[in-house]
């Protein structure tokens, strides 16, 4: 197999869940990253949804929408919330006028 055939490493990416019926019904419902633990809310019984994406680090904007915090326009990402969080804290140490902020990037598998 040459090198141009041989197959890109999977990327890892992060999972995130949350119940959902926590729009429509309020109160404390269950979320989470990773796997959940339960098959159900603790709270409400209602069934779970899961998510793929990535964490990434990005320029805060005050009106800014689901497309300003694509993966593309992310300085760096990752499957991991503490090392993105890491970062925009550094930033935040060094300078408290900081705009760094860590976002949920959603990818469709």
């Amino acid at each position: 197999m040459s090198e141009s055939q041989a197959k890109a490493p999977a990327r890892r990416l992060a999972a995130r869940y949350r119940c959902a019926s926590a729009s429509s019904i309020p109160g404390c419902h269950s979320e989470g990253a990773g796997k959940p633990s339960r098959k159900k809310c603790a709270y409400c019984g209602g069934p779970f949804y899961t998510e793929t994406g990535l964490y990434g680090v990005f320029h805060w904007k005050p009106e800014a929408t689901v497309n300003d915090y694509a993966e593309g326009k992310a300085l760096r990402t990752s499957h991991r919330e503490a090392p993105m969080q890491k970062i925009a804290d550094d930033a935040y140490a060094a300078s408290a006028e900081s705009d760094l902020v860590v976002r949920w990037i959603y990818l469709r598998e």
